[in-house]
């Protein structure tokens, strides 16, 4: 379990588990993960880390925090890469009042390279390799369930380099409201939501297949995903810590 972002005074552990990544039924990586709750604050905050293996044989390494409001609007991400020499790290210091976000990229201690955007919607969503992390934006959305209900998603393209500033983008969700509610996962029956993750709207007339993404009642954590490249992301363990669970789902 992953232990390097120490426990703060008056936070309390909710969740705490891990997931395995699948392609034709080999694993080729793995994530833990835990959320905290501030007790005085009330807000969120999402830690991560994954290890895969390249075909050169070195360790990718992950590390994502990902902080929220008690509304569950991001104000803080922090996305950490390593890979054998390398190093990067990735910070978006979100402003939800003003809409604005401050950003940040380094690389192999060189000079950070540093930019301001702005959003017009409130409830949007920043992208991080982080399974855990990937369903946060349904937790302030509410879903249509005769259509799609666009996410504007705020994702950077740096990685080792910087290469250009964050953008925006449009992701389009489908609420499958007349199925069962839910997945099973190793022999078990768990109850989840189920969405239809596209790239574009109905409205754009692509025929594209969807990513399925089934989701427990866990503050937005994901349970499963399923790729049409055969790609399947499932949760392992998922280990419930706090017995104060007052919020409603």
């Amino acid at each position: 379990m992953t232990n390097w972002v120490p426990m703060k005074e008056n936070h309390q552990r909710l969740f705490e588990g891990n997931y395995i990544f699948l392609k034709n039924d080999e694993k080729y990586s793995d994530e833990s993960f835990f959320i905290n709750h501030d007790l005085s604050s009330h807000n969120y905050s999402y830690h991560s880390e994954s290890f895969s293996r390249t075909t050169s044989g070195e360790t990718l390494k992950l590390e994502v925090s990902y902080h929220l409001t008690k509304f569950f609007a991001p104000t803080l991400v922090e996305i950490n890469r390593s890979l054998g020499a390398n190093r990067s790290k990735e910070v978006f210091s979100i402003n939800p009042k003003s809409q604005t976000y401050q950003y940040s990229f380094s690389a192999n201690n060189q000079k950070a390279q540093l930019c301001e955007g702005s959003y017009q919607n409130g409830r949007h969503f920043i992208a991080t390799p982080s399974f855990a992390c990937s369903a946060l934006y349904t937790l302030n959305r509410r879903f249509d369930s005769t259509g799609r209900t666009p996410i504007n998603v705020i994702s950077s393209e740096n990685t080792w380099n910087f290469a250009t500033e964050p953008e925006e983008k449009t992701l389009y969700i489908e609420l499958q409201a007349h199925e069962s509610g839910h997945v099973m996962i190793g022999g078990n029956e768990l109850q989840a939501t189920h969405y239809s993750l596209y790239q574009y709207n109905t409205l754009a007339g692509s025929h594209e297949l969807p990513t399925h993404l089934f989701i427990s009642k866990h503050y937005g954590l994901p349970y499963k995903l399923e790729d049409p490249s055969g790609v399947i992301v499932q949760v392992d363990k998922l280990k419930r810590l706090s017995q104060s669970m007052d919020r409603i789902f």
